[in-house]
Formats: structure tokens, C-alpha cells, sequence
């Protein structure tokens, strides 16, 4: 019957504008590409942390771009391909979105609505919702006080901080301060997330 036709379609993998797709940091906004087979404007996507898709009203809350609270949101069209993506088309679709704090250390699974289709629970596809909640001084001293080239050490706790993670301390304006090493990596050396930090000020100056 070749005047009978059907058309699938399928999310296929997330891409992010704002870093990796598979995490979000609570209270930033994350902006996700949708790439897939039957992509449109017209889909909407939320977020779970049950076993089923059937019941948007117990799906995950956020904040969209506009400021509103919802449980799901329809896609955005853009014209230029995000870093990353596999899509051989310049026109996307995204979505850009805020976790609350309280959901810190969840790591919801999509709820994706083709258009008049139900919709549909994608387990594998899941974002990790980070936030850390506190930092404690391991070796002596205060938690909030570092004395210029000497060695330091602090412990890392919250939502899905894990070994490869990055630190680095900025000044109040967002300016980085000054490190040997501006891009330090923060490689865990034990369980309890704990990293050596040399504080390095050239200038002398103090920060607030």
C-alpha cells in the first residue's frame, strides 16, 4: 500500500547551549536542544522523577525564560545549530528552563508530547539537577579565610558534586582572582570530595 504511509519520530539526544546536557544547576537557567525525527515548535516537553509520563500535573515545576512557573513548555525554532550537535540542519528546537534549589541532587527523566500524541517517557534521557550546598574548611582555620601561598584544604557537599567538578574563587563584580593556575580542576582526592587549593594573590590585595 504505498498511499498509506506513516511517519515515526523519536528524540534521539539532548544537546545544551549552557554545558553538558546531562546536567543542570539548580537556580541557572539550561538551555536544551532537542535532536530527533519529527521535531517541531509544537511539542512540548516536562520533566519527571516517577515512572510515568501519563499525568503532566505531577511533573517537575521550573521556570521558563519568561519568568513563569509551569510544568511543561513548548519548544522554541532557532535558526543556528548549537556546539555540539550532530543535526545537519541549521534550524533547532530548544528549550530554555530553571530548577528550583530544593530539587538539588534529583535527576528527572524527559516527558516529551509530539504534537496531539500522548505522552511519551524517555528513561534514558535524564538531566542531573547540581547545586552545592556547603563548603567546609578540612585542614585548620576558617572555612571563609585563605592565607596568601599557603596550602588549603575544603570539603564540597551537595547535589551531584562528583570527582571531575571545577572550583575557582571570583571577586564580588564576577572577576576571576588570581591563581598559579586559572583553570584549576578540582580532581577529588577521597570520597568526601575534598581538594588541596594554593591561594595565590600577586597584587596583595584583599577580597571581600
Amino acid at each position: 500500500y504505498y498511499n498509506k504511509t506513516l511517519d515515526v519520530f523519536s528524540v534521539k539526544e539532548l544537546d545544551s547551549r549552557t554545558g553538558g546536557a546531562d546536567m543542570a544547576v539548580a537556580g541557572v537557567p539550561e538551555t536544551l536542544v532537542f535532536v530527533g525525527d519529527g521535531v517541531t515548535g509544537a511539542d512540548q516537553v516536562g520533566w519527571t522523577t516517577g515512572s510515568s509520563c501519563a499525568d503532566p500535573s505531577e511533573f517537575l515545576p521550573f521556570t521558563n525564560e519568561y519568568g513563569s512557573r509551569t510544568k511543561t513548555m513548548f519548544l522554541n525554532r532557532t535558526v543556528d545549530a548549537p556546539r555540539g550537535s550532530r543535526n545537519e540542519s541549521n534550524v533547532t528546537f530548544q528549550t530554555t528552563f530553571t530548577f528550583n534549589t530544593t530539587f538539588s541532587g534529583l535527576t528527572p527523566q524527559l516527558c516529551y508530547k509530539f504534537r496531539r500524541e500522548p505522552w511519551h517517557h524517555y528513561n534514558d534521557l535524564a538531566i542531573k539537577i547540581g547545586w552545592l550546598t556547603h563548603i567546609t574548611a578540612k585542614s585548620q582555620g576558617d572555612t571563609k579565610v585563605a592565607v596568601a601561598e599557603q596550602a588549603k584544604s575544603w570539603t564540597f557537599t551537595g547535589g551531584h558534586v562528583q570527582d571531575g567538578d571545577q572550583v575557582k574563587w571570583v571577586r564580588g563584580s564576577g572577576a576571576s582572582r588570581h591563581f598559579k593556575n586559572d583553570s584549576y580542576d578540582a580532581c577529588f582526592d577521597d570520597g568526601n570530595r575534598t581538594m588541596p587549593l594554593l591561594y595565590y594573590d600577586e597584587t596583595d590585595e584583599r577580597y571581600g
